[in-house]
């Protein structure tokens, strides 16, 4: 696992929060569960170095909603994914911000939170559970953005199996 630093370094967690309310969410939460402990392992070695942890996540269509509501909706009585989603839900110290499309980047604030905390060095940690596709986008899009990376990290855990990838990024 990479070396958590807690000069000019950000974790972004992509797509954790989830009801799992779509056709196959079921099967799909059966695999999440073995997400929860590297993810939470991440994320206290990040608080511990202090390293800020920013939550980039899925509006489900929702263009009234916000992190809050969001979070509201995933841990309703009676939702599918909300044990999942409160075993990870982010800490108040934590950020969070709304993604509309793919890419973590793609339409959000998140480059200029990064830039204003001062980030270079981007661990991306997430689920690939719904789609295969938010995760390496977001780390394509690092690329293009205005900050200054020197190095990205991509944790992935799907099918009980954790994996770890580099990329050089900027």
């Amino acid at each position: 696992m990479a070396r958590i630093s807690g000069r000019h370094a950000a974790l972004l967690m992509v797509d954790l929060i989830n009801h799992f309310e779509f056709p196959g969410g079921e099967a799909l939460l059966e695999n999440a569960g073995s997400m929860v402990r590297p993810l939470l392992s991440l994320r206290r070695r990040a608080h511990a170095a202090g390293v800020p942890v920013i939550y980039a996540n899925d509006n489900f269509d929702d263009w009234h909603s916000d992190s809050s509501l969001i979070l509201k909706r995933c841990l309703r009585r009676g939702c599918r994914g909300a044990r999942f989603t409160r075993s990870i839900a982010p800490q108040r110290r934590d950020y969070f911000v709304l993604k509309p499309a793919n890419s973590g980047f793609y339409g959000t604030t998140l480059e200029t939170m990064l830039r204003a905390l001062e980030v270079e060095h981007l661990i991306i940690a997430g689920s690939v559970l719904k789609t295969a596709y938010c995760l390496p986008r977001t780390t394509r899009t690092c690329v293009g953005t205005s900050c200054t990376f020197r190095r990205t990290a991509w944790h992935l855990s799907a099918r009980a199996t954790p994996s770890a990838r580099s990329n050089r990024c900027g």
